[in-house]
């Protein structure tokens, strides 16, 4: 893997990461207000990450990146966007 393909790598691992998060983070507060808070990052972690999908896959990039392009894809699928 290039520098460049691992850097995009490690980006796209953090930003799951982040998502992931937000989510663990929106389930504990259940009811509270700060849900709202936690709620709104998974939603904009998950458009923003599948923009980074679609972009990749224009590019014919995202094959490039192995674990994190499983990881991705399961997280994306998992919240019904393809």
């Amino acid at each position: 893997m290039n520098a460049y393909i691992a850097c995009l790598s490690d980006t796209l691992s953090r930003l799951l990461d982040e998502a992931k998060e937000s989510e663990v983070a929106a389930a504990a507060l259940n009811g509270q207000s700060e849900q709202a808070y936690e709620l709104g990052r998974v939603e904009a972690f998950t458009n923003s990450l599948h923009t980074w999908k679609n972009q990749l896959e224009t590019f014919g990039i995202g094959s490039e990146l192995g674990e994190t392009w499983k990881s991705l894809n399961l997280f994306l699928q998992q919240r019904g966007l393809p």
